[in-house]
């Protein structure tokens, strides 16, 4: 007896947008996960997409 699959649902081809993960940045979170076993997989892909956003300097006062 084999067992039947069942085909992907939507859910499963978002997921990893819904994770926080872009498609195309899953690679690079993963790869750097594997460089520091030792940090969650959350602080990787935090660091990770917190460099890839724009910011602005402070003002030192």
């Amino acid at each position: 007896m084999t067992a039947e699959r069942t085909p992907p649902t939507p859910a499963h081809d978002a997921m990893p947008a819904e994770n926080g993960c872009p498609a195309d940045n899953c690679a690079k979170v993963g790869r750097a996960a594997l460089d520091n076993p030792d940090l969650p997989i959350e602080f990787v892909r935090d660091t990770l997409l917190a460099l890839e956003e724009e910011s602005e300097p402070f003002d030192q006062v």
